[in-house]
């Protein structure tokens, strides 16, 4: 009999946080590293399929014997979480599968993804999907995913390759016949390339790893001077921001401003799965100013081409501090600028947006926000 483990430790602090792990040699399941409290690290998705008998050992004193046990790390700290399968001597078990080559017919579904992110599902015989790998992102070929999955013998199965996009339907790369007589093959279909390697004989694989459940953070939302401002208890988080309980597209930083009136929150992701919601905001009035020649706050030349540069004049009455911001027409942050005031005019270099369309930029002091219009031809 042969016996391999697998085993990992994962660390609490008071309420957890999961992170997925990295495609490593190996692996009979995958486990995030770290998480919010009350949340599963393990990926369901990738356990080794059809064994004999599953064998879980959480490393917070208890155990399970089903193939996707119902774990949740309830206590801050550092765990070690192992898993033992048995499976039957002529089984085959797919180790590694290589992609090496992809038609150029794929797309991310917006067109602005340079990297392909592959996935793969294996289908057998009566059609039903055995496995469908976690994608790798962002990676051209040869990419290689090390899961390990279980096939019966003197059996063909259907191998499909597929890229993710990000919107709309996922693209099929190829399919080809897996024969799980072979050890190793290189398959070929629609201009994609694919080897694989197997194994038979062994009975046991294990395998272990640390998991770490850390606190769940706290996220607030005020609105002040027509700024939206998100604060979490945690550093490493990022933001989503929504109007009326939809994502706004492309408004990731932890302050927005909002150009339409509506319901505003922000969704914050710490680690992986771990989301938080804030309250929400009922923005009832956005205020903008419409500047003309008279004003002394002005922009030159307005409209302005696309990517040059131009001047925004601002009257101070003091030496102080300011911060230019342009927004796009969604709220998004375009550019960011500091400068000092000098008592009496100012003025001020900044490049004009990439895009065309109409911005606002917001100017703001110590006593004073202006916002003024601009458009980009």
């Amino acid at each position: 009999m042969y016996k391999t483990i697998i085993m990992k430790t994962i660390t609490i602090l008071p309420l957890l946080v999961v992170v997925l792990a990295t495609h490593c040699a190996g692996q009979i399941f995958q486990a995030r590293d770290s998480g919010c409290v009350n949340l599963s690290p393990i990926d369901n998705e990738s356990i080794i399929n059809g064994a004999l008998s599953y064998s879980w050992n959480f490393g917070n004193g208890q155990t399970s014997t089903v193939a996707v046990p119902p774990l949740v790390y309830s206590v801050v700290g550092s765990y070690t979480l192992s898993l033992n399968v048995s499976v039957a001597a002529t089984d085959r078990i797919m180790t590694e599968l290589t992609v090496s080559a992809i038609p150029n017919t794929w797309n991310d579904g917006i067109g602005t993804d340079p990297l392909p992110d592959l996935y793969f599902r294996m289908i057998d015989q009566n059609g039903n999907v055995i496995f469908d790998s976690p994608a790798i992102f962002d990676k051209n070929p040869p990419v290689k995913f090390t899961n390990f999955i279980l096939l019966k013998p003197n059996l063909n199965y259907l191998l499909e390759i597929w890229e993710y996009d990000i919107i709309g339907q996922d693209d099929l790369l190829g399919y080809m016949t897996v024969n799980t007589n072979q050890t190793s093959a290189t398959l070929t279909n629609g201009g994609t390339t694919v080897s694989y390697l197997s194994e038979t004989g062994k009975t046991t694989y294990s395998h272990s790893k640390t998991v770490k459940a850390i606190a769940k953070p706290t996220v607030t939302l005020s609105f002040a001077n027509g700024l939206l401002t998100a604060q979490s208890s945690s550093a490493n988080v990022t933001y989503n921001w929504l109007r009326n309980g939809v994502v706004i597209d492309g408004a990731t930083a932890s302050t927005y401003r909002p150009t339409t009136t509506g319901s505003y929150s922000v969704r914050v992701t710490a680690s992986s799965d771990c989301i938080i919601n804030s309250n929400v905001i009922n923005v009832t009035s956005v205020a903008t100013i419409d500047l003309d020649d008279s004003n002394p706050w002005k922009i030159i030349p307005n409209p302005v081409k696309a990517n040059e540069n131009m001047r925004i004049y601002v009257l101070s009455y003091k030496t102080q501090p300011v911060k230019m911001t342009i927004y796009d027409l969604l709220g998004r942050i375009v550019q960011q600028k500091t400068e000092f005031l000098q008592s009496g005019e100012n003025n001020f270099e900044m490049i004009a947006p990439k895009e065309c369309g109409f911005y606002f930029i917001e100017i703001y002091s110590e006593k004073e926000l202006k916002t003024l219009k601009l458009r980009v031809e």
